[in-house]
Order: C-alpha cells, then sequence, then structure tokens
C-alpha cells in the first residue's frame, strides 16, 4: 500500500507476532500518536499459530498527521506478557 492518510479508516493494521497465540489471554495494538497521546486497539487474532493479529480501523481512530508509532502487547494466560518491536508510520495530511 502506498501513503496513509489521516482520517483514514477503510484501513487493516496486520502484524506478524512470529510466535504462538494460542494461549493468550488478551492482545493489542498499542500506538503513540504525534500529539504524544498513547491508547491501544483491541486487536484479534487471524492465525494463532502463524502469531497473526490485526484491527480493522474505525472513523476516528487516526485523526493526526506525522508519524505514528505502533507495537504489539500480548497477555499470556500463565501470567507472562510480550512487547513487540515498535514501528514509525508516517500519516499524510
Amino acid at each position: 500500500m502506498g501513503r496513509i492518510y489521516k482520517g483514514q479508516s477503510a484501513l487493516r493494521i496486520r502484524i506478524s507476532t512470529e510466535s504462538d497465540l494460542s494461549q493468550t489471554a488478551g492482545q493489542m495494538i498499542c500506538y503513540l500518536s504525534p500529539g504524544g497521546i498513547e491508547g491501544q486497539f483491541p486487536a484479534v487474532i487471524e492465525e494463532e499459530l502463524k502469531g497473526i493479529l490485526f484491527y480493522d480501523l474505525q472513523q476516528g481512530d487516526l485523526e493526526e498527521s506525522g508519524w505514528w508509532i505502533f507495537w504489539v502487547e500480548v497477555n499470556y494466560q500463565d501470567g507472562r506478557k510480550g512487547i513487540g518491536e515498535k514501528r514509525e508510520v508516517f500519516l499524510w495530511e
């Protein structure tokens, strides 16, 4: 995909964790907006054994242009917590 624009909602964030998600208690896609606001989107497991998560953006989710930072947090049933690498994505005006 090419550019991603502020306010765009016809978009799926899809992330491969490369780990088994069959024993998770919850998972989220976290973000830090260009304005410094930290938040999270509820991630859905697409492929449990391949470790693929996704979130379909909703109207109002990405309302600020600039550099966004995204990462995954996975909570496992045994109390462990996995935190993924942070990735920067630029949103155009």
